[in-house]
């Protein structure tokens, strides 16, 4: 008997399994076949609907999609989770020229996937940074897991080859997925830093050249008991640089006059402030007085020169 001699009223579809689960990063693969009076029939065309929002076949990227039986009357559908979001719900069936013939609602469920480390990105902050020198080069890293979304809490480890040093050298990335690194060196040339975490390592390369700038200090007091000068000069390429603030910061018991507050270097790249001691070694008359130490900074260039030092108090 061939399928236009099968009884029309007989059409029944069946679910070759039952209820069907996996995890979100992969698809549900499920089918029916259309029997007449135990034959199967070939050549139908069956409506499958999908009831959660986050699901869609995977031929069509849509909640619905209209499959033809093959010869051996069976039609099937592979189904994600957009997104790969852990979600449940029903898949429907029934014929695309008798909606009243359906299949009984086939439950399918998508599970939390397995996250790991599939990714790692890392960006510079600037092209080179100065050797020997305060400056430093900051680098970010992203990790992604295997889904491509950022992971926070996620440990990261640090290494930098030809002496250089990172600051930190491991840590844990932020609610965003990134953490962030110093990176320095006292040598010119390139160094490849490398972040490692779970599996996955990522590598960049930091230049370091050398600092067109150098600050001395030509005067500074090591032992101070009521005021002294600080006195230097910046240069670039050997050449005084003018017109360039100057930071100073000081440490307990130092103060600064108000030429300290405001410093720029002069038309030969010079600079001078007055400084002076707070400290009181002694209260008491008969009490030798004591000795202790403060610091003093001075900064210029966004950080990028730096000078400190200690100076004795009595």
């Amino acid at each position: 008997m061939n399928d236009e001699q099968a009884p029309k009223d007989a059409k029944t579809l069946n679910w070759l399994s039952s209820e069907k689960k996996e995890t979100a990063d992969k698809p549900i693969s499920i089918g029916l076949s259309v029997i007449q009076d135990s034959y199967l029939l070939h050549g139908v065309n069956v409506i499958f609907t999908l009831d959660n929002e986050y699901m869609v076949f995977k031929e069509n990227n849509e909640r619905k999609i209209i499959k033809g039986t093959g010869l051996l009357g069976k039609a099937s559908v592979e189904i994600i989770s957009s997104d790969s979001i852990p979600c449940q719900g029903n898949v429907y069936a029934c014929l695309e020229d008798d909606t009243q013939i359906e299949a009984p609602p086939f439950q399918i469920e998508f599970t939390a996937a397995p996250q790991f480390v599939a990714a790692i990105d890392l960006d510079r902050e600037k092209n080179e940074a100065w050797a020997n020198d305060a400056d430093e080069n900051r680098v970010t890293a992203t990790v992604y897991d295997n889904l491509g979304n950022r992971i926070k809490d996620q440990q990261v480890i640090f290494n930098a080859d030809n002496g250089a040093m990172v600051i930190p050298p491991a840590g844990v990335t932020d609610k965003d997925g990134k953490i962030a690194v110093s990176i320095r060196s006292d040598k010119v040339g390139e160094v490849t830093l490398t972040a490692q975490s779970g599996n996955i390592t990522k590598a960049i390369i930091v230049c370091f050249t050398t600092s067109p700038y150098r600050l001395d200090i030509t005067d500074c007091p090591h032992w101070l008991s009521s005021f002294g000068i600080v006195s230097g000069c910046l240069y670039k390429n050997g050449i005084g640089e003018p017109n360039i603030p100057i930071l100073v910061a000081t440490g307990m018991f130092i103060s600064l006059d108000d030429d300290g507050k405001n410093v720029i270097t002069d038309k030969d790249g010079c600079f001078s402030f007055r400084i002076y001691s707070d400290y009181i070694g002694s209260s008491y008359r008969y009490t030798p007085p004591r000795t202790i130490s403060s610091s003093i900074s001075i900064r210029c260039l966004d950080d990028r020169i730096y000078y400190g030092t200690r100076i004795m108090l009595s």
